[in-house]
Protein backbone atom coordinates (compact mmCIF):
# COMPACT_ATOMS: atom_id res chain seq x y z
CA UNK A 1 0.00 0.00 0.00
CA UNK A 2 1.23 3.47 -0.74
CA UNK A 3 -0.36 6.45 0.91
CA UNK A 4 2.52 8.82 1.43
CA UNK A 5 3.26 7.79 5.01
CA UNK A 6 6.52 9.51 5.78
CA UNK A 7 9.54 7.65 7.12
CA UNK A 8 10.84 10.65 9.08
CA UNK A 9 9.39 14.15 9.08
CA UNK A 10 10.15 17.34 11.02
CA UNK A 11 7.58 18.48 13.54
CA UNK A 12 5.13 21.16 12.39
CA UNK A 13 3.40 22.90 15.29
CA UNK A 14 1.64 20.10 17.19
CA UNK A 15 3.92 17.77 15.30
CA UNK A 16 3.64 14.57 13.38
CA UNK A 17 7.11 13.17 13.88
CA UNK A 18 7.15 9.41 13.50
CA UNK A 19 9.05 6.68 11.69
CA UNK A 20 8.40 3.23 10.31
CA UNK A 21 9.48 0.29 12.43
CA UNK A 22 8.39 -2.44 10.03
CA UNK A 23 5.98 -2.91 7.18
CA UNK A 24 4.35 -5.58 5.04
CA UNK A 25 2.77 -4.05 1.94
CA UNK A 26 0.73 -7.10 0.97
CA UNK A 27 -3.05 -6.97 1.47
CA UNK A 28 -3.61 -7.64 5.16
CA UNK A 29 0.01 -6.77 5.94
CA UNK A 30 0.83 -4.59 8.92
CA UNK A 31 2.75 -1.32 9.22
CA UNK A 32 4.19 -0.39 12.61
CA UNK A 33 5.23 3.17 13.42
CA UNK A 34 6.71 4.90 16.44
CA UNK A 35 6.94 8.51 17.50
CA UNK A 36 10.54 9.66 17.38
CA UNK A 37 12.61 10.34 20.50
CA UNK A 38 11.16 13.02 22.79
CA UNK A 39 7.74 12.78 21.07
CA UNK A 40 4.49 11.21 22.29
CA UNK A 41 1.41 10.08 20.37
CA UNK A 42 -1.45 12.60 20.48
CA UNK A 43 -3.82 10.88 18.06
CA UNK A 44 -3.92 8.43 15.19
CA UNK A 45 -2.66 4.89 14.89
CA UNK A 46 0.84 3.46 15.28
CA UNK A 47 -0.27 0.16 13.75
CA UNK A 48 -1.96 0.09 10.31
CA UNK A 49 -3.20 -2.66 7.98
CA UNK A 50 -2.78 -2.68 4.17
CA UNK A 51 -6.20 -2.76 2.49
CA UNK A 52 -7.21 -4.16 -0.91
CA UNK A 53 -7.73 -0.54 -2.04
CA UNK A 54 -3.93 -0.04 -1.83
CA UNK A 55 -4.26 2.23 1.20
CA UNK A 56 -3.76 1.85 4.94
CA UNK A 57 -6.57 1.62 7.48
CA UNK A 58 -6.70 3.97 10.43
CA UNK A 59 -5.38 7.50 10.75
CA UNK A 60 -1.88 8.97 10.39
CA UNK A 61 -0.25 9.31 13.80
CA UNK A 62 0.20 12.78 15.24
CA UNK A 63 3.13 13.01 17.65
CA UNK A 64 4.09 16.01 19.77
CA UNK A 65 7.53 16.84 21.10
CA UNK A 66 8.34 17.43 24.75
CA UNK A 67 11.43 18.49 26.68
Amino acid sequence: AEDGIRDVERSRGLGDVYKRQSQDTHIGGRLFLTCTQNHVLLSGDLSRTCLSSASWDGMDPICAGFN
